[in-house]
C-alpha cells in the first residue's frame, strides 16, 4: 500500500468518480483518502467513503507495485494527459497548472511547520 496527494485535477470528483479515474486511465487501485474533520486539524482515513468529494491536497491510499506508479495521480493533469492511453506517459507537465500544485504543495509545508513551531 502507497499514499500520495492527489494531483488538482481530482478537486471536486466525488470518491467514485476519482476512483474510477485511477482504476481506468492511471491503472492504480485507490482504496481511500484523508479525510478533515469539520474542524479542520482532525484527519481520518475514510475507506471508499460515499459521497465524499476531493479536495484540494487529499491524500490517496492506493494499492499498486512501487510508489512510482502511484506517483501518476500527483502528475496527472487532465489538460496535458487526458488523451493518453499509456499510463506509462504520465509524468510531470509543464503547464501552469503542474506550477499551481508546486505552490499548493509548498504553502501547506510552510503552514504545516508554522503549526508545528
Amino acid at each position: 500500500m502507497y499514499t500520495e496527494t492527489l494531483s488538482t485535477s481530482f478537486t471536486g470528483m466525488s470518491f467514485t468518480q476519482a476512483s474510477e479515474l485511477c482504476f481506468i486511465k492511471l491503472k492504480l487501485l485507490l482504496l481511500a483518502i484523508e479525510v478533515r474533520g469539520s474542524e479542520g486539524a482532525e484527519t481520518k482515513i475514510s475507506i471508499n467513503p460515499r459521497g465524499a468529494k476531493i479536495v484540494a491536497n487529499t491524500q490517496g491510499f492506493f494499492i499498486a507495485q512501487s510508489a512510482d506508479e502511484v506517483k501518476r495521480a500527483w502528475y496527472y493533469c487532465k489538460a496535458c494527459h487526458e488523451d493518453i492511453k499509456d499510463e506509462t506517459l504520465i509524468k510531470k507537465c509543464k503547464c501552469k497548472n503542474c506550477k499551481y500544485k508546486l505552490f499548493i504543495f509548498n504553502l501547506n509545508i510552510k503552514y504545516f511547520i508554522m503549526y508545528i513551531y
